[in-house]
């Protein structure tokens, strides 16, 4: 139905996390520490993987509904909060903990529908958000070393911004890790054509063609 716009029955965001990766975040949580986000009471079902997302932060597993009926302004500013938590943590080197608030930034979007198409609280603001949040949950994946998350998140970032030089950079570090020097080549080719002068991306070409070699 309407409440399933993005998110449809059966299909999980492929940013949320497996129960193991929620338990281990919760433990990194101080007892007693202050939720990040106010829990809400229960409404109706949440599907597994939502709740995965949601659950470090002080959400139920059935809050799925009153998520997506909160006010637009609420969540809007929510994301917000998630991604700028996430950059504060990264800043710190707190990998892991960063890509939670960058997930749970993209679980909520996914139930945010703006009346309006432009302006701070818009369509085309919230998607320019979106964006970032996978720029940055991909930075995170490779951090961590999570080549096949990293590429997969690249790839999704780059759907929503074809050629940004940031995405074809991570999804080329990605791939060479993965063994998949052709794309790797390909991704920082193209990058290579929107910045010539990228520091980053010439020592990247030049290490893709010493692998190639070998």
């Amino acid at each position: 139905g309407c409440l399933q716009r993005r998110h449809r029955p059966g299909r999980h965001p492929r940013h949320a996390m497996e129960p193991r990766q929620v338990q281990g975040e919760l433990q990194k949580h101080r007892p007693g520490a202050q939720s990040h986000v106010r829990a809400l009471a229960p409404a109706c079902c949440l599907s597994p993987s939502i709740a995965c997302a949601l659950e470090p932060f002080g959400m139920c597993p059935s809050q799925e509904r009153r998520v997506f009926d909160l006010p637009t302004s609420h969540k809007m500013s929510g994301i917000r909060r998630f991604h700028a938590r996430g950059n504060l943590l990264f800043a710190e080197g707190q990998f892991r903990r960063a890509a939670v608030q960058f997930r749970a930034a993209l679980v909520w979007y996914e139930y945010t529908f703006p009346d309006k198409r432009k302006g701070p609280d818009g369509q085309a603001a919230l998607d320019a958000r979106r964006a970032a949040c996978l720029l940055n949950l991909a930075a995170c994946e490779i951090s961590l070393r999570a080549w096949k998350e990293a590429e997969a998140t690249s790839s999704q970032a780059l759907r929503a911004l074809p050629g940004n030089v940031k995405a074809l950079y991570r999804r080329a570090l990605a791939r060479r890790h993965l063994h998949r020097f052709e794309d790797a080549a390909a991704d920082v080719e193209a990058a290579l054509a929107v910045s010539p002068g990228s520091g980053a991306l010439c020592r990247e070409a030049a290490l893709l063609r010493l692998t190639q070699r070998e």
